[in-house]
């Protein structure tokens, strides 16, 4: 794919610091002929790449292309390293006038004569090989996509044409003649709408008091025993070791399963040997327990219960493709309003598809994207013959710049939940985002049309959505993540490697750009890469240890998630990453170098501790520190001169602090209100009295979301000096003595309010008539001394989200009736009085809300719920609660 390849050089060069350092390094006229010579080729690798299929000349010309795009890049940034990177104009300049200037620049030249020799090769050939000049392919915002307008009432993973057969799988798993734990599987292969089918069913059993617990965990090709037991403790409310093996993590879970009628969903396994590994953590008390596996091996189904027949998916019948399609089509309108001269070509459409769901699915994402009359030529284009020609088909139609992004998702490993965010910022980092002078949007609005588009096509699945519609967590089907990883090795794009294909990093290409590994037990593995790469992303259990740091001196990514309990501290090498954008860690880590704030390129930095015993000890950039093109910095300690004298970072939209006790704060937040673009805060911290100050934060206008983790009175706060256009309000062991609400509720913009452990210490809240006229989300966890919940008629009209956990005194229940638009309802681990009280004369004020949105979160457990048996009569009495879930 050399038209990504050369875009993908231009755009870099483009950027403002690295052209601005290499303009006063001395280099400009080079820089400018780079430009030229790219925007040259670009105009005929629209075509090359089209005929490349079509002949080994043609093909081999491409490969030219790209590496002599790539050759352009190392060549500056060879030179961009040598002279130390983006630094203050005043250092360049009078750098760019030493004698090692004059060297390194002797160097360059010698480089461009060699990749001139090879550019008047590929002009030559050009001609002789027939490819002509084409418009290059849309870039940036030039492509107007509309994200589609998203509505909750929307189910993303509409299932048609499986009716029968998940009506049939329920029966088989309420069967009360069966008391022995059973295992029924759903097999298939990969596409079939095996995830799907499961997942309808583990909903649907959620919605209803048949099991005491209903837990799914995806357990995927080369899973891990310990971290599927964590999921399973975490999701029975079991606190457990950080730290343990397999003969530690297996009999905690079978114990907390022990005397409980559980379902338990295994989604994607893969061997007998998998199963043969999980299945000695599920008792078999004969009380009617069961297990619902999804797999694409008969041998699994076989091993796990002989005694029943594997339950084999069909494909779906004709009628039943034309749905599905029509749905998928047309995601905003019903099918019985598609117009009558289109049912025919998508029923032809359908044929193509034989019946597999995943096929049908994606193909509505292509069309969907397309207007009806260019349909025939995607018809007669392709010869379908099986599920991936199809899926192959939704690649081939992306535009270049989203086949990028596309190819991109394969460095996640199988089943991973993507953060929407990180997955943007990890694009921009990446330079596979293209600028458009003429736009008016940032690179993130771009990135996020990107996805969004992705997800329209069907290319991956949406998981959980803001309060706005925008994506939030995002997934990718195992056969599309196999067509990612398959494109991205054949454009030279990735490498990946994992702890199964342990000999496979020998046989990376010195031009490799991408690397990410997936628990490689190598800790010296990093030394192994080559000088040509741009991004390192590992994931998994193991660490990584440099004692060299040459060959990684142009890495604009890094991005570690380490499951681990070791505390990693070997961070001395990062202050050579000079060409460094985006930098995650995730585990147990030390301080950073100080001179690791040295570079100006830095635009995301992050660190995220995953162990409570190993909290970031990470000190934030110093004072002196000129890093103007930082968005995010997350996890860092303040420093005492913060107080002073805030770091130059201009330009940082999501600030996330951890506030030393001995730190001037009120000077702090005074300093940090000149952040004129900061849209996102986190504070974190112990502030001691005799620092006591007034947290005024009315001239953050632009801050949208605030997350306070601190004593709240011990600052001083008043909740009048809250920012004017927050949107979203989180408070965390706050230890407020006063109700809040009168003057929270008067924040007009609020949408999502959350009053976390111990933020709040009084005994009684009101949410008065006519306030929080916006709030949509309200969440009220671990407020232990709350007694009285009080909603007035009018409070909250579009509250469509709440939650209350943990508040062992609130005995009675409060107003529901009054929240008109409500959808969804949980409530968690509250008194026993609470819940008999809801049973008796106060059910009037839970019956008014949609069954189907409806969602009772029962308590388990005897210290909270001793009479179970009860609670299913009452459940069975309210016939207008069709969804209790029991956890």
């Amino acid at each position: 794919m050399a038209e990504a390849a050369v875009h993908y050089v231009l755009g870099k060069i483009a950027e403002t610091a690295y052209k601005e350092a290499l303009f006063l390094y001395g280099v400009g006229d080079e820089v400018e002929w780079a430009k030229r010579e790219l925007e040259w080729v670009s105009a005929f690798v629209k075509d090359a790449d089209a005929k490349q299929n079509k002949g080994a000349l043609v093909k081999k010309w491409v490969e030219e292309v790209k590496e002599v795009a790539y050759m352009i890049e190392d060549a500056l940034d060879e030179f961009f390293v040598k002279m130390g990177g983006a630094r203050s104009k005043g250092v360049l300049k009078r750098v760019s006038h030493g004698p090692k200037a004059l060297i390194e620049r002797h160097k360059l030249g010698a480089a461009i004569d060699k990749i001139k020799e090879r550019l008047n090769e590929i002009k030559e050939n050009r001609e002789n090989y027939g490819i002509t000049s084409l418009p290059s392919s849309s870039r940036g915002p030039a492509r107007q996509f509309v994200r589609p307008v998203f509505t909750p009432e929307i189910d993303e993973t509409e299932v048609v044409g499986f009716e029968d057969d998940i009506k049939n799988i329920c029966e088989q798993l309420c069967d009360e003649s069966v008391s022995r734990r059973s295992v029924i599987s759903i097999v298939g292969p990969g596409g079939r709408g095996k995830t799907t089918v499961a997942s309808k069913i583990h909903k649907s059993f959620r919605e209803k008091s048949h099991f005491d617990c209903c837990i799914w965990v995806t357990v995927s090709q080369g899973f891990n025993v310990i971290d599927i037991m964590k999921k399973i403790l975490e999701k029975l409310h079991k606190t457990a070791k950080e730290v343990g093996d397999e003969e530690y993590f297996i009999p905690e879970v079978y114990a907390s399963l022990r005397q409980k009628k559980y379902l338990i969903v295994l989604d994607d396994v893969w061997s007998s040997n998998d199963w043969t590994l999980l299945e000695r953590a599920f008792p078999e008390d004969h009380n009617g327990s069961r297990l619902l596996i999804t797999t694409r091996s008969k041998d699994v189904a076989e091993k796990s219960d002989g005694a029943n027949k594997p339950y084999e998916l069909r494909t779906l019948n004709e009628d039943e493709s034309q749905q599905l399609l029509l749905k998928k089509t047309f995601p905003n309108q019903f099918a019985s309003k598609c117009p009558d001269n289109i049912l025919p070509v998508i029923n032809q459409f359908s044929e193509k598809c034989y019946g597999w769901p995943l096929a049908l699915v994606v193909l509505g994402g292509i069309l969907s994207m397309k207007d009806p009359v260019h349909w025939d030529g995607l018809l007669s284009k392709v010869d379908w013959k099986e599920c991936l020609d199809i899926i192959s088909t939704s690649y081939e139609d992306l535009p270049f710049d989203l086949k990028l992004c596309f190819m991109y998702l394969a460095v996640f490993p199988e089943d991973y939940q993507i953060k929407a965010s990180n997955l943007i910022q990890l694009w921009i980092a990446e330079g596979l985002i293209f600028d458009d002078d003429q736009s008016t949007k940032t690179m993130e609005d771009i990135a996020e049309s990107y996805l969004e588009e992705i997800a329209q096509r069907c290319m991956i699945q949406v998981s959980t959505r803001s309060w706005s519609g925008r994506i939030k967590y995002c997934y990718i089907h195992d056969i599309l993540r196999e067509l990612a990883i398959r494109k991205a090795k054949e454009n030279n794009f990735l490498f990946l490697c994992s702890e199964s294909d342990a000999d496979s990093i020998s046989r990376t290409s010195t031009s490799t750009r991408r690397i990410a590994f997936y628990n490689y037990n190598d800790r010296n593995l990093i030394e192994l890469v080559g000088g040509s790469l741009r991004s390192l992303i590992i994931f998994g259990k193991y660490l990584v240890r440099s004692k060299s740091n040459h060959e990684l001196t142009m890495i604009r990514v890094l991005n570690i998630d380490v499951r681990t309990e070791e505390l990693y501290q070997n961070f001395k090498w990062l202050d050579q990453l000079i060409a460094l954008r985006y930098f995650q860690c995730t585990g147990n880590f030390g301080p950073l170098p100080i001179s690791f704030w040295n570079n100006k390129m830095l635009r995301h930095v992050k660190m995220l501790s995953n162990n409570p015993l190993f909290p970031s000890v990470l000190m934030g950039p110093p004072s002196s520190a000129n890093l103007e093109n930082l968005l995010t910095l997350k996890g860092v300690v303040t420093s005492d001169e913060w107080g002073v004298k805030l770091p130059h970072f201009p330009c940082i939209r999501k600030l996330g602090i951890i506030i030393d006790g001995k730190i001037d704060g009120e000077a702090l937040i005074n300093s940090m209100s000149k952040l004129e673009h900061l849209y996102s805060l986190h504070v974190a911290g112990y502030i001691k009295r005799k620092y006591y100050f007034i947290l005024d934060l009315r001239n953050y206008k632009k801050l949208h979301s605030l997350y306070l983790s601190l004593s709240v009175c011990e600052l001083g706060i008043g909740f009048n000096l809250l920012p004017p256009n927050l949107v979203k309000l989180t408070l965390d062991s706050s230890h407020l003595e006063e109700d809040p609400m009168p003057e929270l509720e008067k924040l007009s913009n609020l949408r999502v309010l959350r009053l976390l452990e111990w933020s709040y210490e009084g005994e009684r809240l009101v949410f008065s008539k006519g306030g929080f006229k916006c709030l949509q989300q309200l969440k009220l966890e671990g407020l232990k001394n709350l007694v009285e919940l009080k909603i007035e008629k009018g409070g909250m009209p579009n509250l469509n989200q709440l939650e209350i956990s943990h508040c062992p005194e609130v005995n009675v229940v409060p107003d529901f009736q009054y929240l008109t638009n409500l959808r969804e309802l949980n409530l968690q681990y509250m008194s026993n009085d609470f819940w008999s009280s809801l049973e008796g004369v106060n059910q009037h004020k839970i019956q008014h809300l949609p069954s189907k949105i409806f969602n009772w979160k029962l308590p388990s457990g005897r210290s909270f719920f001793p009479r179970f048996q009860q609670y299913r009569r009452f459940y069975r009495k309210n016939k207008a609660l069709e969804s209790v879930v029991v956890t």
